[in-house]
């Protein structure tokens, strides 16, 4: 899923790198960015590409992150490890992704994480975000 090469550059961020456990083999990693910002800390973002159109983004940040927007609709779920969440998921066009989890974080304020994308069903896009761990820490 992630290369070598990859998770050299994620780390630049100094943040647990997160992917999705249920992200089948059919998606594939299209684009990556990480930073480490002077005032809010780092960040990374890696967009998977997948069948028919499907996509799915993992974000991560250590700080100066505002709130989700709330969506159309919203499906409550239990991370293993982050605990109670959301994902919200919004009417097509009036938003540039079909979905969003609100930021996942564990028992401390940062980082936080969330997992965001297109394409995918309603409990697909839950199992994904329910699925977030880490795979390099």
């Amino acid at each position: 899923m992630l290369s070598a090469r990859d998770l050299f550059e994620l780390r630049r961020a100094g943040l647990p790198v997160c992917v999705p456990a249920g992200l089948g083999s059919s998606f594939v990693v299209d684009g990556i960015e990480a930073e480490m910002d002077a005032e809010w800390g780092g960040s990374y973002r890696i967009v998977f590409r997948g069948p028919g159109g499907q996509w799915v983004m993992v974000e991560a940040a250590a700080g100066g992150v505002g709130d989700v927007f709330p969506g159309a609709s919203t499906e409550e779920f239990t991370h293993p490890v982050f605990g109670e969440s959301a994902v919200e998921f919004y009417d097509p066009g009036s938003e540039p992704v079909d979905f969003r989890s609100r930021w996942m974080r564990g028992d401390q304020e940062f980082p936080v994480f969330s997992v965001a994308g297109g394409g995918l069903s309603v409990s697909d896009a839950v199992y994904l975000a329910r699925s977030l761990q880490v795979v390099d820490a």
